[in-house]
């Protein structure tokens, strides 16, 4: 018999379980993400208040057969408070399939939500045909409402391994052309005006964000405990900082991230670049530095999710292309009265 409950298990047995199913799912037609032990204990398991109340498992007995998960924050949706979650790591063990486990999961959480307030999920849904199951489920289960497609801006940083990675042999081969011209980046991850976070550097850089977080009709509303645990945890989240006269004024913020393709690609998922304030070419060191430290890290290339406020010019001075949409952003709310439209300028992670 299924019981759906919170989540028991550790990180590692998230990952392993996720990122399995997703590998069988979807491996080989469409690049899927490899979430690791380290990224669960960093955004899920670490020492969030809400506990594992937004982590919902399936269960045969013992045996896990089924997740969705997702974490809590305070929303600034058009200049309202908005209670919301992000996330949504869904994944049914095959042998369970047609099931119900999926639905099931979703009406415990919905019942949840509802009754602790919580408006709706935000989330990410591929756009590739072949890796679309997740937008048929949530399309048929939720109040779904699409917010936009995303495109990225990537900066290529080891081109044949992207080329042999490739899921598209076109573009596999773009990639590889495109090493001939740009070539992997250079210079050093030490820049003036550009250093590594440390935890003095939190009220400047919550300062930074807020102010490009008002000019948006969504963003997070961190509190200074949950913003500190995004740009730094045990050395998982990278932030490098910048700024004039040893005042913060700025910053990068990503994480290591396998992408599995044809092979398994190491790279940098960019949360936030947060630069408005800063000038040109202080913003030009800055991307710089994030690109070389994820090139000395062994990363094979850094991925930027679109939106406006970015610093074009910096980007593209750094050898970042701008490629065409590969998610959808979407708003899954338990409410059916419950409306999001249309939003410009959306500022949350890509997960």
């Amino acid at each position: 018999m299924i019981e759906v409950r919170s989540y028991d298990g550790t990180p590692a047995d998230a990952s392993a379980f996720i990122c399995g199913v997703w590998r069988g799912a979807y491996g080989g037609r469409a690049p899927i993400a490899v979430w690791t032990p380290d990224f669960f204990e960093w955004t899920l398991m670490s020492r969030l208040p809400q506990g594992n109340d937004y982590l919902m498992a399936a269960y045969d007995g013992p045996t896990l057969v089924g997740t969705v998960f997702a974490e809590a924050f305070t929303y600034r949706l058009r200049g309202e408070r908005v209670r919301g979650t992000g996330g949504s790591w869904l994944a049914v063990h095959p042998g369970y399939a047609g099931a119900g486990v999926a639905k099931a999961m979703w009406v415990e959480m919905r019942r949840r939500y509802l009754q602790d307030g919580i408006r709706t999920m935000f989330g990410f849904t591929y756009l590739a045909p072949q890796a679309d199951l997740g937008q048929k489920f949530w399309s048929r289960n939720a109040n779904t409402e699409v917010i936009g497609k995303v495109p990225c801006w990537v900066r290529l940083i080891d081109h044949s391994a992207v080329a042999a990675w490739e899921t598209e042999r076109l573009l596999g081969l773009a990639s590889f052309v495109a090493g001939l011209v740009q070539g992997p980046p250079s210079g050093s991850a030490v820049r003036d005006g550009v250093q590594s976070y440390a935890p003095d550097d939190l009220a400047a850089c919550q300062r930074a964000l807020s102010v490009e977080g008002s000019a948006t009709d969504l963003c997070i509303e961190y509190e200074d405990w949950r913003l500190a645990l995004q740009l730094d945890y045990k050395s998982f989240p990278r932030t490098v900082v910048a700024g004039r006269d040893s005042a913060v004024e700025g910053f990068v913020n990503y994480f290591p991230l396998g992408l599995l393709g044809r092979t398994q690609l190491p790279t940098g998922m960019v949360d936030y670049v947060v630069a408005a304030a800063l000038p040109y070419e202080l913003q030009v060191r800055l991307l710089g530095a994030a690109v070389a430290r994820a090139r000395d890290e062994g990363l094979a290339y850094l991925l930027v999710p679109h939106r406006a406020g970015l610093p074009l010019r910096a980007l593209v001075r750094n050898g970042f292309v701008l490629i065409p949409p590969q998610f959808r952003f979407i708003s899954m709310a338990p409410d059916p009265a419950f409306a999001i439209g249309r939003i410009r300028r959306p500022l949350v992670p890509l997960r």
